[in-house]
């Protein structure tokens, strides 16, 4: 199968058409940023995993496909933290199930920005969400809309979490 793995601290864009490769994709560890448009979505039936240094930075509004599983393992890197974060006022949702293989961020930074996640969230790692510092009134929203069974607590900075239905946990 086709396989895409990013290494180095440079930037990659993915964006334009949906990527169907059946294969895994690997942002190693200390690669940077990502930046990732819902259009250019990975669809296929491979995992996206994010590992330390390393961030998916949502850069357009849009329903986001993560390939079958998203892996996060990353508090981001140091220029800009989370795992997986938004650019400038976009809202993502997305239903693929995310599994923390360890402390991870997500991080909706900024008023006008959410990211809503319906697939659940499962591992062993500390789910973080908002740790970006500011006045936690100008901060973003992050919805779960589904049960989660993850392991090690929940870590809520700057921002809100909303649990939006019957049977959605921390």
């Amino acid at each position: 199968p086709i396989c895409l793995t990013k290494t180095g601290p440079g930037i990659l864009t993915i964006s334009t058409n949906k990527k169907t490769y059946t294969g895994d994709t690997v942002f190693s560890t200390d690669s940077g940023r990502t930046r990732y448009s819902a259009s250019g979505s990975i669809t296929g039936t491979g995992s996206v995993t994010v590992m330390s240094g390393s961030q998916l930075d949502i850069i357009t509004n849009g329903d986001y496909s993560f390939g079958s599983v998203l892996n996060l393992s990353s508090e981001g890197y140091t220029a800009f933290p989370g795992a997986l974060r938004t650019e400038t006022g976009f809202a993502a949702t997305s239903a693929t199930p995310v599994v923390l293989q360890s402390n991870s961020n997500i991080i909706p930074a900024g008023t006008g920005r959410s990211i809503s996640l319906s697939g659940g969230i499962s591992g062993p790692g500390r789910l973080e969400v908002g740790s970006v510092h500011g006045n936690p009134l100008t901060q973003g929203t992050f919805t779960l809309t589904s049960a989660n069974t993850y392991q090690s607590g929940t870590l809520v900075g700057p921002g809100t979490l909303i649990l939006s239905s019957a049977g959605t946990n921390l």
